[in-house]
């Protein structure tokens, strides 16, 4: 079997190029996000176009699902790689409202009250940062998130993944409760033993005649 050298490649449904930098995935993302766009202005025809409600709830199932899948893989994207996904949220957003191009984008976003494509991006790479130092707080990616917590913030535009997650969580201001500490149980939790037999409840209604004017069963 002959194997071919190959720019970028899809694992998992994300396209990983050679220096990680996801120049290809972002491309992919906004070219899938661009056709579900098109179906989404077919539900605001006006006249007979579907609801605000509807259409905003198409976006986020379908359209913004989209980023969603990767976007644990993005934080550290540049910001020309951000500006291609926000340019296809505001069309999508514009849809939704079906107002004209000359409304301001941020008054689109606050009425539809959803927050950008890159902050977005960097609470969904955050959640999946602290769930991971939460279930395996002892493996090396875990000790390297916690010593990039450690550095100064990283300026560059295509920085390592590590350093990207870390500056997430600083630019959302998280505190470092939420992913330098286990998952403990509370204080006054207290397992049940294995030997305890499990305890049953049973409800039985009163009856409603005495028993003597009950009919007979034979």
């Amino acid at each position: 079997m002959d194997l071919q050298a190959t720019s970028a490649h899809q694992y998992l449904g994300v396209l990983l190029d050679q220096r990680l930098t996801f120049r290809p995935h972002v491309r992919y993302v906004r070219d899938r996000m661009q056709a579900l766009i098109k179906v989404l202005q077919l539900l605001s025809w006006r006249g007979f176009g579907a609801s605000v409600p509807v259409k905003k709830h198409f976006y986020t199932a379908a359209i913004r699902s989209v980023s969603d899948y990767s976007a644990p893989c993005l934080p550290g994207i540049n910001h020309a790689q951000v500006h291609q996904l926000e340019v296809a949220q505001r069309e999508a957003l514009r849809a939704i409202l079906a107002v004209p191009r000359w409304i301001r984008i941020k008054v689109i976003c606050e009425e539809c009250g959803l927050p950008s494509i890159h902050r977005r991006i960097l609470a969904q790479a955050t959640l999946a940062m602290i769930k991971n130092l939460r279930c395996w707080p002892f493996t090396p990616l875990a000790s390297q998130l916690r010593h990039a917590f450690q550095r100064p913030l990283n300026i560059r535009p295509d920085g390592d993944w590590v350093h990207a997650n870390a500056n997430a969580a600083r630019t959302l201001q998280i505190k470092e409760d939420l992913w330098l500490q286990r998952d403990l149980p509370a204080n006054d939790y207290q397992p049940t033993p294995p030997w305890e037999p499990t305890s049953i409840s049973v409800n039985l209604a009163p009856c409603t005649r005495p028993k003597a004017q009950l009919p007979a069963l034979l």
